[in-house]
């Protein structure tokens, strides 16, 4: 969600050796307006199709803590249908609602000027459903600290991969504002631990020549004298994660056609070129775009059923049989290996009916 998370720490957690659990549950997307992409939180409560028939109550009966993937597969099913544009029809309550709890005069100022600039080109309330994306894979325990030894993962990068959200992207968890939440919270689980583990630790003698090899690798865009551009490789990653049919609403043949995009990203990321040192972290970020985009659309494919925020077209029910587990992804020389592990619901003072 946030312009600064590109992947960076999840692909060095993911080179370093880490497993990664829950990768294909970062599929995050948020209703917008059409022309000005502005967010509409809680925009699925109110919405109808171009007979004005209210399509909110063909995917829920009741009011629900944030959007839903059901949201998704509506919006597309209509459209599919040949019932669209969807619209929001809401109705505002006069005054000036939590604004007028605090006074945030630099937040006021921030969103008139959003607002002013979304209203010259929203004609109407037009929406569609935008990705935002919450991969969240690094696995950790219950300290925050990864399945290498000794290194931690807290906030954004372990959300979903501490498994404590269970199958929905996170943040936000269904959940808003948990982003944050859970950053302090994971900070206040590892300290101990990390503390603990730092005392006791020695640094181990540094490898000159695999330091040699890896700021050779981090420097290899710059000294090309040509080849791709980052924004390249990105849009190939964009073609695949964009569209609703293939990262929200999914089956098997849509997320195929997914993964040959990212393929072919994946392919142009040894070309990548950099005149500058703006371009070559640009050059890093697309590389870790591919390899999230990789991981997703692998554990999606592999993950049999619906779950959650986790929509399978082909697999529409949940299955607790079979698939009571998590999607566990890791680096294994050069390839992406995936394996499950059973969910410890044993442990669970609730417990699921198999």
């Amino acid at each position: 969600m946030w312009s600064s998370g590109r992947g960076d720490g999840i692909a060095a957690a993911y080179r370093a050796g880490a497993e990664m659990r829950n990768a294909e549950f970062g599929n995050f997307a948020q209703l917008v307006k059409i022309r000005s992409h502005e967010e509409v939180v809680y925009g699925e409560n109110s919405m109808y199709n171009k007979v004005g028939e209210h399509v909110t109550k063909n995917f829920r009966t009741g009011p629900e803590p944030d959007i839903s993937s059901t949201a998704i597969e509506e919006w597309y099913r209509q459209m599919s249908n040949n019932m669209g544009p969807i619209t929001l029809k809401i109705e505002r309550p006069s005054g000036g609602g939590l604004s007028g709890m605090w006074d945030r005069p630099y937040g006021m100022k921030f969103w008139q000027l959003n607002n002013e600039a979304a209203e010259k080109v929203d004609i109407d309330m037009e929406v569609c459903p935008m990705l935002i994306g919450e991969q969240s894979p690094v696995k950790t325990d219950h300290n925050m600290m990864t399945t290498i030894p000794g290194l931690y993962a807290v906030g954004d990068v372990s959300y979903c991969g501490s498994a404590a959200p269970g199958a929905v992207p996170a943040p936000p968890g269904r959940n808003r504002g948990s982003g944050i939440l859970n950053a302090v919270f994971a900070g206040i689980m590892c300290s101990e631990s990390a503390a603990e583990t730092a005392a006791k630790s020695e640094l181990p003698p540094i490898d000159k020549k695999q330091l040699d090899a890896l700021v050779e690798r981090l420097y290899a865009p710059l000294y090309r004298e040509k080849g791709v551009k980052a924004k390249d490789v990105v849009r190939y990653v964009q073609k695949a994660v964009g569209p609703m049919e293939q990262s929200v609403y999914l089956n098997k043949y849509r997320m195929e056609i997914a993964l040959r995009y990212v393929n072919i990203a994946k392919d142009l990321v040894p070309k990548l070129q950099a005149d500058d040192f703006h371009e070559l972290l640009n050059c890093h970020e697309a590389e870790a775009a591919v390899l999230s985009a990789e991981m997703q659309f692998k554990a999606a494919l592999m993950r049999k059923e619906s779950r959650g925020w986790f929509l399978r077209e082909d697999y529409p029910e949940t299955d607790n049989k079979n698939w009571l587990k998590w999607i566990i992804v890791k680096k294994q020389g050069d390839e992406m290996t995936l394996t499950t592990e059973d969910v410890p619901y044993e442990k669970w003072a609730v417990k699921p009916t198999i």
